[in-house]
């Protein structure tokens, strides 16, 4: 059996990733109402921290910019997870109901096949508020900028995005 490589891997997801988008762009109602939401979910988030440090000066010594800043991290971080590995949630019932077992007689890996099928886009829009609530919070919190200090945040995101 021929050894696949990790470019073999990345054409089969492009081909994957492109299926799946077309099949969520043919629902555009739907598409639209759930990108609508996750807007709405994370200016919720956005607009708690505003009311509470309306209320509060200051948390624990924490305030209003610095928390901003890792709810901003939090939610880049949280990305990855969003947008490649929600699949997960639907492990169980694929393997209760039966359908699983249609992953174990693809000629690819079934790890990598079964978690390519979904991708979230919603969670591009997660990221860009992401962007947007950090350097938002940056830009108030007068850290300072630098590329040492842009690869170090890079670097922490990764990490995080780890963890999650």
């Amino acid at each position: 059996m021929k050894k696949r490589t990790f470019g073999f891997y990345l054409r089969i997801y492009r081909k994957i990733l492109v299926q799946d988008l077309k099949s969520k762009m043919s629902y555009r109602a739907d598409f639209i109402i759930s990108t609508i939401g996750m807007i709405f979910t994370n200016l919720s988030g956005f607009l708690s921290f505003w009311i509470l440090f309306q209320n509060f000066p200051s948390i624990m010594g924490w305030g209003y910019h610095e928390m901003l800043f890792l709810y901003g991290f939090s939610l880049i971080a949280l990305t990855p997870v969003q947008c490649l590995f929600d699949n997960n949630w639907n492990l169980r019932h694929y393997v209760y109901s039966g359908d699983f077992i249609k992953y174990c007689f693809r000629p690819i890996n079934l790890f990598f096949y079964y978690m390519s099928e979904v991708f979230d886009i919603k969670g591009l829009g997660q990221l860009a508020f992401g962007i947007f609530t950090l350097s938002y919070a940056w830009s108030h919190l007068e850290i300072g900028f630098s590329a040492i200090l842009l690869i170090k945040v890079i670097l922490c995101l990764l990490t995080a995005s780890l963890f999650m």
